[in-house]
């Protein structure tokens, strides 16, 4: 299966807690409980590719392919920008990749 683009927003001062479930081609939930995800965010600058490691975890045993990525605010603070891209792994494949913004509050 190939890997799906999904953008990603969070707030300034907000803890990130994303649901997402994984499919096949045909719509149908994908047993994931016996692989391992993994999440890693990059910044955007291009010379630099070095990742900071963020485990997402599952909502249930995964046998309905759910995983939930949650991120704390002092995580997302440490990145030290505000934009940056992530890609998401199940076992060795990328599955989801994208943007990672944080968005800056208005005052």
């Amino acid at each position: 299966m190939s890997a799906a683009r999904y953008n990603i927003a969070a707030e300034e001062y907000s803890a990130l807690s994303l649901s997402i479930t994984y499919k096949d081609s045909s719509d149908v939930p994908v047993d994931i409980s016996g692989l391992t995800l993994a999440m890693s965010v990059y910044d955007n600058d291009a010379s630099t590719d070095e990742a900071t490691a963020i485990t997402p975890t599952f909502d249930t045993d995964g046998t309905d392919g759910v995983f939930n990525i949650a991120i704390p605010w002092t995580q997302l603070q440490g990145l030290n920008y505000r934009q940056g891209r992530y890609t998401v792994t199940l076992g060795d494949t990328v599955i989801l990749y994208g943007k990672l913004q944080i968005k800056q509050l208005r005052y």
